[in-house]
């Protein structure tokens, strides 16, 4: 049950609860977010602009990036681990690359420029059409493994084994790379829906299968990430299955950009954390850091986009705006932003907008009349007037639209005095 303010009017609550507390999370946008296809990669001064950002909500680890890709990708790296070191802040580095020896230097070499720790994040493939493709085997991978992640573990640094493919790969080979793995000295592991194919009850039953491989193994001390890609819509709703199920740590992007569909949407991430109870997180800066992520990826969202949309808190709709208004009459700003809506607009630093539709009644009109302080008793000729544009418009208007055609309107207007 969760109570609404102060009042006596509790919402129940249907779902499975867990301590989301302790989770973690990872943001993936300045390294997976900028392998979309149609965002511009960030200049680097506005990495660390949303570096800057990811600080200020307190979200626990940053992908800096793959620094064996390019010069370019190095020399940022560089940058913000230093943006990181000498700003003292919290946030723990990671950097990605292939479990190569070539791939794992770059980032020893940065960590040892810097002086900052950073997680180092190695990926191999994992499942059988990759072997295919690739006309590699499972022990030659195990034994790549094995040398890559011993050479880490020699400069002390942490290290994050990924397998990619996680979700369609075989239980034997994901047991015999994790365990390889593990052995060789990885400190945590991670699940990786690559394609972005795995289902709900597919994520719970491999963090539960692996989960229990390590246990029975004595790493009872290795922790278990997911990774999840969007293909099938499922990116968002997986990850919070994953921490449901047993991972610890969970991965994701500003407004979900990514590979093909994207990742998980970091910003959704932290708001549905936040409703089942986890208030570690500071979201006060969370509509401004994916405003910003929107103009330096260059990118629009739906109107209609959860959380992050233009209109995603707006109705025009004459039942659900009479039941908002009520709500604001009432004086109870905290009833309003939920009564017709499961995450409170106040949460984003949005407000719950009301306009005038062709599904609008009279409600709709009283209320923005209302918030104009124009008398609805005095001007029923305005209303009528406003009842009969409604009706025949083909979408709904808000705000400035409305504003033109009250000033349009050719009879007197009668403002509460």
């Amino acid at each position: 049950m969760k109570k609404i303010n102060n009042t006596d009017i509790e919402l129940y609550d249907w779902g499975n609860k867990r301590d989301f507390n302790s989770i973690k999370l990872v943001d993936e946008g300045l390294r997976d977010g900028i392998q979309s296809p149609f965002v511009r990669s960030p200049a680097y001064i506005e990495k660390c602009i949303m570096l800057s950002y990811m600080e200020k909500i307190g979200i626990d680890s940053v992908n800096l990036g793959f620094p064996a890709t390019s010069c370019q990708v190095y020399n940022d790296v560089i940058g913000l681990a230093k943006e990181i070191k000498s700003k003292s802040y919290k946030i723990n580095a990671q950097c990605a690359g292939r479990t190569l020896v070539e791939d794992i230097e770059p980032i020893l070499n940065i960590s040892q420029k810097t002086s900052l720790p950073i997680e180092i994040c190695t990926f191999i493939a994992s499942s059988g059409i990759r072997y295919y493709v690739g006309n590699n085997s499972l022990d030659n991978f195990q034994r790549i493994i094995e040398k890559t992640i011993n050479f880490a573990k020699k400069e002390s640094q942490q290290v994050m084994f990924i397998t990619e493919d996680t979700t369609r790969a075989s239980p034997e080979n994901i047991k015999s790379l994790y365990l390889t793995a593990v052995n060789s000295g990885a400190d945590r592991v991670c699940i990786c829906d690559t394609v972005g194919a795995a289902t709900p009850s597919g994520v719970k039953n491999i963090v539960h299968f692996l989960r229990n491989i390590l246990d029975s193994e004595g790493f009872n001390n290795v922790g278990i990430d997911f990774h999840a890609h969007n293909d099938r819509g499922y990116a968002n709703i997986n990850s919070l299955v994953a921490l449901i199920s047993g991972a610890e740590r969970v991965h994701g992007t500003p407004l979900g950009v990514g590979e093909r569909s994207g990742n998980a949407d970091i910003g959704q991430l932290l708001v549905n954390l936040y409703l089942e109870g986890n208030e570690r997180y500071n979201l006060s800066f969370l509509k401004e850091y994916m405003e910003l992520s929107m103009n330096f990826y260059e990118i629009q969202v739906a109107q209609d986009y959860p959380m992050f949309g233009e209109h995603v808190f707006s109705t025009a709709t004459g039942i659900h705006a009479n039941v908002i208004a009520k709500a604001l009459e009432l004086g109870d700003l905290g009833i309003s932003d939920v009564v017709y809506s499961g995450v409170p607009a106040s949460l984003v630093g949005r407000t719950q907008k009301i306009g005038i539709g062709p599904q609008g009644g009279r409600s709709n009109i009283r209320f923005i009349l209302l918030e104009r302080g124009i008398s609805i008793e005095n001007n029923s000729k305005l209303v009528n007037f406003l009842f009969n544009w409604q009706k025949k418009m083909k979408r709904p208007a808000f705000g400035e639209e409305i504003d033109k055609v009250i000033s349009e309107y050719r009879g007197e207007i009668n403002y509460e005095s």
